[in-house]
């Protein structure tokens, strides 16, 4: 028998998938990456509303943007958004689109009604969608930068450092030696399947896999059941290639890996990344999906 391995950061909460509480290795991994690449004095000096009704993307947020701004605070509905607006003025509002109370684009037109003609807040949209036709009806909606979901630490300080500045926050920044992958690649869905319809199959059939299994696989990770959860990441892999899942794919693929390797170091990091990555990419499963 190997040696003990180490638990891995999120069951030092035993919380499930719901995210009320990071895994503080995981976090404060991020927290120093924050402060060691904060952005101009004009990013320091910022007022941030962060508007998300996932408390995962949430605590995300506070951890990669709280070092870096003058202050932040965070809203769960777009109802708070307006209200939080109401009582003070932001530099930066960053806006989901899609939250059950109030969608994004209705807030954001609430707040500038309010506000009238003096409103110098800026608005960055983050959502799973990335569609061109997306950008472009956020652009006419009055919109500064767009972000896809799970955007990544320095991206989401870029970005927001771009549009203080007058800039176009609609290009998203890319280091080409990290590119990132897709959420959802359709052509490459399509040739893993045989056909645009095959492929959206496979993926609804990935949406409903995540639905019924999440909890259960999130339980056997923070009850130290790693091979087990292994075993489904493996499997949720394969799903994820066929169905063009790419992000999740590969972030299956290495919270799999650390999970079976004898390393005795937790995969915090790798297990926070999944979980936005898979939170993401089901919201983005059910944008694509017609009405």
């Amino acid at each position: 028998m190997g040696r003990p391995r180490a638990q891995p950061a999120c069951r030092h909460k035993q919380q499930g998938v719901s995210g009320r509480q990071i895994a503080l290795s995981a976090r404060h991994r991020v927290i120093l990456w924050a402060m060691s690449n904060r952005g101009s004095r004009e990013i320091e000096g910022l007022a941030v509303l962060a508007v998300d009704d996932h408390e995962i993307n949430r605590d995300f947020i506070r951890a990669a943007l709280g070092p870096a701004v003058a202050s932040l605070e965070l809203a769960a509905s777009g109802f708070e958004a307006v209200e939080r607006c109401r009582n003070r003025q932001f530099d930066i509002v960053l806006m989901d689109l899609h939250m059950p109370d109030m969608d994004g684009l209705t807030a954001w037109e609430r707040i500038c009604r309010q506000a009238g003609d003096g409103l110098a807040t800026r608005v960055i949209a983050l959502t799973a969608d990335s569609r061109p036709e997306e950008r472009e009806r956020l652009r006419n909606a009055g919109f500064h930068g767009f972000l896809s979901k799970p955007v990544a630490p320095g991206l989401l300080l870029l970005t927001i450092q771009r549009v203080v500045a007058g800039r176009d926050g609609f290009t998203e920044i890319e280091n080409p030696a990290e590119r990132r992958a897709l959420l959802l690649d359709d052509a490459r869905a399509a040739r893993a399947c045989g056909s645009p319809r095959r492929a959206r199959q496979m993926r609804e059939a990935l949406a409903v896999e995540i639905d019924q299994h999440l909890e259960s696989l999130d339980r056997a990770i923070a009850t130290g059941r790693f091979e087990e959860a292994a075993e489904c990441l493996h499997q949720w892999t394969g799903a994820c290639g066929y169905s063009g899942a790419t992000r999740l794919e590969k972030a299956c693929a290495s919270l799999e890996a650390s999970l079976r390797s004898d390393l005795d170091s937790s995969p915090g990091s790798l297990y926070l990344n999944w979980i936005r990555t898979v939170e993401s990419t089901r919201q983005s499963i059910r944008a694509a999906q017609p009405d």
